[in-house]
């Protein structure tokens, strides 16, 4: 799971990143980078509705991501920060699934 976390860090920051590069301000790369990394959920939380299952990764996952991407400003640019408070969201809701099965 940490490298998978990794990856998604690389992948949103990276967009991120592209877009402050090309002149676009925080804010707007952000919901950028949010986009992008909510819309490439969609597969995984595939629900057989595209309405709902576009809500649910926009709602949750590209909401998660502009805080990622909060906390990768807020620690100076640095992934570890955004990478490690990623980690820990989704281990406690791996570990929320776990004590419910």
């Amino acid at each position: 799971m940490p490298f998978a976390l990794m990856g998604e860090e690389l992948l949103g920051i990276g967009v991120l990143e592209v877009a402050r590069s090309k002149g676009w301000s925080f804010v707007n790369a952000s919901l950028l980078s949010a986009l992008i990394f909510g819309l490439l959920h969609v597969i995984a939380y595939w629900n057989g509705d595209i309405i709902s299952t576009v809500l649910h990764v926009l709602l949750l996952q590209a909401v998660a991501r502009l805080i990622f991407n909060f906390i990768y400003l807020k620690t100076g640019r640095s992934i570890i920060g955004s990478w490690t408070i990623h980690l820990l969201v989704d281990g406690i809701g791996f570990y929320l699934y776990v004590l419910t099965q």
